[in-house]
């Protein structure tokens, strides 16, 4: 218990010096605009539907409405994004080429660089797509690992938001010997969920679930279950069929007002 003190006070203290030293008065009005919205909406309807699932307005009338981004990303993560979103901004066709050959960029990211809109726009859709590279190479890394080296194996990710991404995804258990947290099942589908939501956020709603599932390398019916319990609808994408591809795919739809699908997936009786 003493050295998981330690470890937290020790990555806390690593955590805001690096804030200080980088962000400085960003820190203070990205505080003050969080600040002022709060007053401004103060958001009755916002709920918790899940320990995993991102506060949820369960009474939104407009799917934008629905899941907030800041809620996912903090204005301060938001600032500490800004530098490495600007690569993805400028990135060319032979980037983007270099990166799919390499694997060091997941294709979902590269899918929507050629997309990214001009102007002020770019920055903040590039910072989230920058984000869901983070989260989708995160899932990935072996459980094991992350409890060893935390996320120091990904060192293009900025040791300040690794230490965000520590601080929120991962849990302290009580035999928990390790200072970086562990990577739980829950932790795994909070990831997810954090992840989805912010793909919905930037394809307007509406998703091919292909692409991520590739990336993730997980099966279509825990996509499947991670979409229902965030109120998305699914269908599945019968451009599968056309294409002679066996996998099944769905659209992922958010849409007001949200239904939650309670219905149990089917299977085989329990056995007592």
């Amino acid at each position: 218990r003493a050295k998981r003190a330690w470890s937290t006070a020790k990555r806390n203290k690593i955590d805001s010096t690096l804030l200080d030293s980088t962000l400085g008065p960003a820190v203070s009005h990205a505080e003050d605009e969080l600040k002022r919205a709060e007053e401004e909406d103060p958001q009755e309807h916002i709920v918790q539907t899940s320990s995993f699932i991102p506060p949820c307005n369960t009474q939104a009338t407009d799917p934008s409405d629905v899941y907030n981004l800041t809620d996912i990303i903090t204005p301060i993560e938001m600032e500490l994004l800004k530098s490495p979103a600007k690569t993805l901004i400028k990135a060319t066709k032979q980037d983007v080429t270099k990166w799919r050959d390499n694997e060091s960029r997941s294709e979902y990211v590269l899918s929507h660089v050629s997309s990214l809109p001009k102007g002020a726009g770019a920055n903040k859709t590039a910072s989230v797509l920058v984000y869901c590279d983070y989260l989708i190479k995160m899932f990935r890394l072996p459980p094991k690992q992350i409890e060893r080296f935390g996320l120091t194996k990904l060192k293009y990710i900025p040791e300040p938001l690794q230490c965000k991404l520590l601080e929120r995804f991962t849990e302290q258990g009580p035999q928990s010997s390790t200072e970086w947290g562990v990577v739980t099942k829950r932790m795994k589908d909070k990831i997810l969920s954090h992840l989805f939501v912010l793909t919905l956020i930037i394809d307007q709603f509406t998703l091919d679930t292909r692409v991520l599932q590739r990336d993730l390398k997980i099966p279509s019916n825990k996509v499947l279950d991670i979409f229902k319990a965030l109120g998305c609808s699914l269908s599945v994408d019968t451009s599968i069929k056309r294409e002679g591809l066996t996998a099944k795919s769905y659209i992922a739809v958010l849409k007001t007002p949200l239904t939650f699908d309670k219905t149990p997936r089917k299977g085989g009786k329990r056995r007592r």
